[in-house]
Formats: structure tokens, C-alpha cells, sequence
């Protein structure tokens, strides 16, 4: 499989998208399957029937187990992770940081995708260490988990990573940018017209689209009409700036 399918999947994980799950109810019978049998089951359903196993030590351990196994695919493992932690709650924390600390980036990616709800704080931090990383999803993550609500701190991060070096490839945009400039376009700040400006200015369009929203904001102008195209409103926005 190549990294670009291995990416999405984690991506789509990380999203929590999950095929259409069969009608079964906490008060359905329980059938009888291993904890690598339970994780091939669409999302819903896994969650419905592990919550069965809440208190079964051995289900538990064979999670856990299964998340650092170094032989299994890193879709059970990322699985196996993430429903560790939902089960166990605080107390899987110890095992959540050694995922952090594992050298895979799918690990790293379930690491900030589980703090991002048991521990926020902790997650922040372990974000703007990520933001480095030279894997392109878990720098993705990293940018998620900052934008919820994003302080001065995580706001100024951001800016930085745009136009780093690890954001291009070949010359080219990483669609990472885009990602960075739409988390700071939720709530742009007044003194950050010219930095939004810059990014309307950039050669990826993908960047376009949030700028003008930023801009819009933070000037309380429109331009073009509610048709106009965003490339359209980009060259009126441009010609406005000067």
C-alpha cells in the first residue's frame, strides 16, 4: 500500500470516519470474538461491544498488547490504542505517553487524537512538539489539535510553520498550509491583517479561500458579489490591499 493510501486512512481514523455500522445495541448478545476480531468492526459497533469488556483485565491487556505490537498493521494498532484509552480513561495515560514517545508517526497521530480529549493541556504540548515531526499527518494532527480554542501562544506557532521549509516539498505548497491558515482564519486578530494579506498573495490557492474569510473579519468589507468566485474576490481583495 503506499504512504499517500496509509496517510488517509489515519487521517480518515483520526476524523473518526467509520463505515455504516450494523444495528447493535448495547442489550444485544454479546458474540463471542478476540480483541483483534472486536477491532475490524466498523466504529460504532466496536465501541458498543467493548464497552461489554469494560472490566475484563485479560480484553484489556490483549489491547494494550495489540497497540505496541510491532508485527500488526498500524490500522490495529491505532484502533487498539485509541479504544484502550477510551476504556481505561486516565489510567491508560502512562501508555498513551509511550505512544507519543513511539518512533511510528501513526502512534505519535493516535497519541495527540486521544489527548486532544483525555488531557487538552497535555495534547497542546505535545502538538507544538509535533509540529516539527517530518511526518506529514502527525504535523496535520498537531495543526487540529492547536486550533481548539487557540491561544496567542498556539496562534504565533502557526504563523511560523506556514512558510517552514518542512510545509513545501519539490517547491511545492503541502496542503498542510492551507490547513494552518483555515485553523487561524476561525478567529482572526486585527493586528494579523498583513500576515492574512501575505497568505492571499500566495501561489497555493488553497490558502485563498480562508485569508479572504480572515479579511473579511477582520475589515468588516466585502468584495465582489455573493457569486463572485474566490479568485475573482482575491483579485479585488489584491488591488484593495495595495
Amino acid at each position: 500500500m503506499k504512504i499517500q493510501s496509509l496517510a488517509f486512512s489515519v487521517v480518515a481514523l483520526s476524523f473518526g470516519f467509520a463505515a455504516q455500522a450494523l444495528p447493535i445495541t448495547a442489550t444485544a448478545e454479546v458474540p463471542s470474538m478476540t480483541a483483534k476480531e472486536l477491532l475490524t468492526l466498523p466504529e460504532k459497533n466496536r465501541h458498543i461491544l467493548a464497552q461489554v469488556q469494560k472490566k475484563n483485565e485479560s480484553f484489556l491487556t490483549d489491547l494494550q498488547n495489540l497497540a505496541f505490537n510491532k508485527d500488526e498493521s498500524f490500522q490495529i494498532r491505532w484502533k487498539a490504542l485509541t479504544l484502550f484509552s477510551k476504556l481505561k480513561g486516565q489510567q491508560a495515560q502512562e501508555h498513551v505517553l509511550k505512544a507519543c514517545a513511539a518512533d511510528e508517526w501513526f502512534m505519535k497521530n493516535a497519541c495527540l487524537v486521544i489527548l486532544g480529549t483525555s488531557s487538552p493541556s497535555l495534547g497542546k504540548a505535545k502538538a507544538k512538539e509535533f509540529l516539527n515531526n517530518k511526518a506529514l499527518v502527525v504535523r496535520s494532527q498537531a495543526v487540529r489539535s492547536l486550533s481548539v480554542k487557540m491561544d496567542g501562544a498556539g496562534r504565533d506557532l502557526l504563523w511560523e510553520e506556514l512558510d517552514k521549509p518542512v510545509n513545501y516539498h519539490a517547491k511545492q505548497s503541502l496542503w498542510i498550509r492551507g490547513q494552518i491558515v483555515e485553523a487561524l482564519s476561525s478567529h482572526p486578530e486585527k493586528q494579523e491583517l498583513l500576515l492574512f494579506a501575505k497568505a492571499l498573495r500566495d501561489k497555493d490557492s488553497r490558502l485563498h479561500f480562508y485569508a479572504i474569510r480572515a479579511l473579511e473579519s477582520i475589515s468588516g468589507k466585502k468584495m465582489g458579489l455573493a457569486k463572485s468566485s474566490v479568485a475573482d474576490q482575491r483579485d479585488l481583495w489584491l488591488k484593495n490591499l495595495k
